[in-house]
């Protein structure tokens, strides 16, 4: 099945979080950044990646399904991109240190803990919905590189505050909520932080 964004075509499938709400929310927080290098840190079926490649001279998309990786290698392909590379790690952490201008993160915030297929770990959070939060912006704050931005997708569900004193703890500054948008059971925020 396909869907588009834009001037962009992309292929979605069941077994890879589909863009949503909270997607095109990280979306509308990036649009004014550019860059040497970007990294889509859980890229799903890549559609941030492919964002980010109109922005950035590289863009790596790191994602722990290898059926992620090969879907945003087939949407890159599919629209003419030729500046992602595909990283399979968990929360990047296989990648060197302090290389990215701008990390892009959607991480699982549902605070459920399931078991299961590739599908049931792109939203599990874990039990407080922060785990896998604080598993990624641990990362994101090794693969920054000074001054580097982190914008990150939080939910009211795994409780915002937490997560904003957690990016501050690790040494995160200026850390802000952006952009809010309420749905029906949560609300969805991105927070936009610096390693300095």
């Amino acid at each position: 099945m396909y869907r588009s964004y834009g001037d962009l075509k992309f292929k979605v499938s069941r077994d890879v979080y589909e863009p949503a709400e909270d997607t095109y929310l990280l979306i509308s927080a990036i649009m004014g950044e550019k860059g040497e290098k970007a990294l889509d840190l859980g890229c799903g079926c890549g559609l941030i990646a492919l964002i980010l490649a109109k922005r950035f001279n590289e863009v790596i998309a790191v994602d722990i399904n290898p059926n992620a990786l090969k879907l945003t290698a087939y949407n890159a392909k599919l629209n003419d991109i030729s500046n992602i590379y595909t990283v399979r790690c968990d929360s990047g952490s296989s990648l060197k240190s302090y290389v990215f201008d701008v990390i892009a993160c959607n991480p699982p915030y549902i605070p459920v803990v399931e078991e299961g297929g590739w599908i049931h770990k792109a939203w599990s959070g874990g039990l407080t919905g922060r785990e896998a939060t604080y598993r990624m912006v641990g990362e994101a704050w090794r693969l920054l590189k000074e001054n580097g931005r982190l914008y990150i997708v939080a939910s009211s569900l795994s409780k915002i505050k937490y997560i904003k004193n957690h990016l501050v703890k690790l040494g995160f500054k200026n850390v802000e909520r952006i952009l809010s948008r309420k749905f029906f059971f949560e609300e969805l925020t991105v927070i936009k932080c610096v390693r300095c």
